[in-house]
């Protein structure tokens, strides 16, 4: 159980930096901001694996969808928005994201999603445009990611 004021999520893949961290307290100690996270940077991807990334930024800053990848938020947000849902073996942290959404609207609270500096991530599930195109396919069937079985992709690793 977290007894502190934030809880900080951040996958063993990622390396946030120093400025990332103070940019994300910094916003959520003003009191406004709930819940930040960041967007992501993949070294060595190019052609159709970047634009797909970087389509996945806009996307993630626009909807104000924090990834699990890196997110902060209050103890309070967390415990009012009842966590991740354990359900998802993917996308909980989208859902966890539309649930602080729907508990924040009317107030004078924000979701902040950091454009610059991001968070630098493996880029194994990108690596492979055939692997791309799987994922996509699979994330439109109807709730596939409560299904461990069809998230192979996710959680098996090429290396």
């Amino acid at each position: 159980n977290a007894q502190g004021k934030y809880i900080l999520f951040v996958d063993a893949d990622c390396e946030p930096s120093p400025e990332l961290f103070k940019k994300a307290f910094d916003l959520v100690d003003q009191g406004d901001v709930v819940l930040c996270g960041a967007q992501s940077f993949m070294e060595g991807l190019s052609g159709i694996s970047k634009k797909m990334i970087d389509i996945s930024n806009r996307t993630l800053a626009k909807r104000k969808w924090v990834l699990g990848s890196f997110a902060l938020c209050t103890r309070e947000i967390y415990e009012l928005a009842g966590g991740f849902d354990e359900k998802y073996y993917t996308s909980e942290d989208i859902y966890f994201s539309i649930k602080v959404r729907d508990l924040i609207k009317g107030q004078n609270k924000s979701i902040h999603v950091i454009e610059n500096p991001r968070i630098t991530t493996s880029a194994r599930k990108f690596e492979s445009p055939f692997r791309m195109i799987v994922m996509l396919f699979v994330s439109l069937i109807p709730n596939s990611n409560r299904y461990k079985s069809l998230m192979g992709y996710w959680y098996n690793r090429s290396d």
